[in-house]
Parts: C-alpha cells; structure tokens; sequence
C-alpha cells in the first residue's frame, strides 16, 4: 500500500505501487484492543475508510487518528496469508477492479 504522492495531507488516497521502500509504503501497525490502527510511517497519518463508509467500494485514505472505528482492521490469517478488514464495516480490504498497476485503489468489499 502507498500513500500517493509521497502526500503528508489528510485525505490522500491509498493504492497500490511498485515497491520503492520509502516512508509512504511502512505502515506501523499499533492496536486498540484486537483492532490494527495502520499509520503511514512519513506522515503519522491513519488509514482510513473515506467519510467512514460502510458501502463496498469506500476508498482507503489518510486522516488524523481519532480512534473511530472506520480507522480499525482486523488483520485474520486466510489460505496461507492474511486478509484485513475494516472494523466498522466488517469488509475487506481489496484493490479496485483487482488492479495489477500502479495507482490501483485500495476499496472495502
């Protein structure tokens, strides 16, 4: 996942991207009880479900933490890796239209 733009504003949307190793691609994962927070490790900022959306398709973005539930995932083993879901919403995050390039979105499904 990656921040666009290198980006340190609220707001920026979170999609895919080569790897390059850089601070908007380290994601520091700290925990609410049994819920990740996932914060971009070059802004401090939270991943995020845009407006805190519960519809399918809801973008993935930066924002503030403020310890909502629409900034909390559940990260569960399935088939040999992990799926990651959004505690409010209880969908999965995924990549839009299962996008192999880069500026693919990161959507809840």
């Amino acid at each position: 996942m990656d921040v666009s733009g290198i980006s340190k504003n609220n707001g920026a949307i979170i999609f895919t991207w080569d790897c390059h190793n850089m601070g908007n691609q380290r994601w520091i994962l700290s925990y609410s009880g049994e819920d990740a927070i996932l914060t971009a490790e070059h802004s401090n900022l939270s991943a995020t479900m845009k407006n805190g959306e519960t519809t399918n398709g809801t973008e993935l973005i930066q924002m503030p933490n403020q310890n909502e539930t629409h900034q909390k995932f559940q990260i569960i083993p399935a088939n040999g890796g992990f799926k990651i879901v959004n505690t409010k919403s209880g969908k999965c995050l995924d990549v839009q239209n299962s996008g192999k390039h880069n500026s693919a979105k990161i959507i809840q499904v």
